[in-house]
């Protein structure tokens, strides 16, 4: 069977893997991809569904190990280097996810996931010069995607840049008043105090029932943070135990950004 190195080549079975993937069951789909490769050997296609599947079983060093075959037989295959700096990110290769993004950008530059993940990987190598750069750049670029000038905050942060870094944060929370790791950026400044507004408006986002729990425990860590500043102890208490709930990692969102390169198409 050749398949594309560049693209997607979906047999019936590594659909059906994708699919099971796709519905959290990353364990099935580790079964058929393993059969499919004893019958058919390593293709790109099959390695890069696999290295998703032992992400998401959280074995991470598998899924680099098979992510890393798979780029190296298909050089040419962006959405397989692109889940391969996600994982190297993961496992806190920073500096060996940056080289995989550079690659992709010399090849699709105005691509925003890479783009988006390079601002990521920059902040936390603490390069936050070329950082504010990027982030200015993709705000400019994709002025009503709140992330983004969330990200470009942290940047600004790390710069110093404080007056500009609150702007950023809370034109990112104009955007999107329910993205509570924005309301949580504000609240980590050490200096920064909500307004009344602010605490009003956390306070309505968590009355709403379509809220994310990674939104809501957001929420209440900004909330708790904002009391404890303002010395209302027993209220913070009261608020932080309802945030204690695990958090899905803000920074990155990588499952999300892995299924999204996903060879597979839906609708095909």
């Amino acid at each position: 069977m050749r398949c594309a190195s560049t693209g997607p080549c979906i047999t019936p079975h590594l659909r059906e893997a994708a699919e099971f993937l796709l519905g959290d069951n990353a364990d099935v789909a580790e079964e058929i991809l393993q059969d499919f490769m004893q019958r058919h050997g390593r293709t790109a296609q099959a390695l890069h569904i696999l290295a998703e599947a032992k992400l998401r079983l959280k074995r991470v060093d598998l899924a680099e190990e098979c992510i890393a075959e798979c780029v190296q037989i298909a050089p040419d295959y962006n959405a397989a280097r692109f889940s391969y700096a996600i994982i190297l990110f993961r496992l806190n290769k920073a500096e060996e996810a940056q080289e995989q993004l550079e690659k992709l950008l010399r090849t699709d530059p105005q691509n925003p996931l890479f783009r988006k993940m390079r601002l990521a990987v920059l902040e936390w190598l603490g390069d936050f010069e070329r950082g504010a750069v990027c982030g200015r750049e993709l705000v400019d670029d994709y002025p009503d995607l709140a992330e983004i000038w969330m990200r470009y905050g942290h940047t600004l942060r790390g710069l110093g840049r404080h007056e500009e870094c609150v702007a950023a944060y809370r034109r990112a929370i104009e955007l999107s008043p329910e993205h509570g790791a924005s309301y949580w950026s504000l609240a980590n400044l050490k200096t920064f105090r909500f307004t009344d507004d602010e605490f009003a408006s956390m306070q309505r986002q968590l009355t709403r029932t379509d809220l994310t729990a990674e939104n809501r425990s957001y929420l209440h860590f900004a909330l708790g943070k904002a009391h404890a500043d303002a010395s209302d102890t027993q209220h913070r208490s009261t608020i932080m135990r309802k945030a204690m709930p695990s958090i899905a990692c803000p920074s990155m969102t990588i499952r999300q950004s892995s299924a999204r390169m996903l060879p597979i198409a839906r609708n095909s």
